[in-house]
């Protein structure tokens, strides 16, 4: 049983993935606020005078608290299957003990 879970849930693989994907995640997502507020100070300063309009600002402004509303959400979420994760983890645990207890009690009952 001990292998069918290692084999199957391979959790310590699963959540080292975890934290690969959520540390890929935030420098895209940072790297991406950046993009995105370089290419609108680039669009909005190609004016007559190379001055930024307070309206192009208004709008950068709105797409960054956007953007920084996704990025809360999807930390909230990533931490949520974390703990779901570790939960299992924890689980995993408890039946190994449990086999392990399962095993001894069998052996002592064969032996008698």
């Amino acid at each position: 049983m001990k292998r069918n879970l290692n084999s199957k849930y391979n959790l310590p693989a699963v959540l080292e993935s975890i934290s690969t994907q959520q540390s890929k995640f935030k420098n895209s997502m940072s790297f991406f606020e950046e993009f995105t507020c370089e290419s609108s100070i680039h669009s909005a300063s190609n004016t007559s005078n190379g001055t930024i309009p307070n309206t192009q600002l208004s709008k950068i402004k709105q797409n960054l608290e956007q953007i920084k509303f996704i990025i809360v959400k999807m930390q909230k979420k990533l931490e949520r299957v974390e703990d779901f994760f570790e939960q299992i983890n924890q689980n995993v645990e408890v039946l190994k003990r449990n086999s392990k207890r399962i095993i001894i009690k069998i052996q002592q009952n064969q032996s008698l």
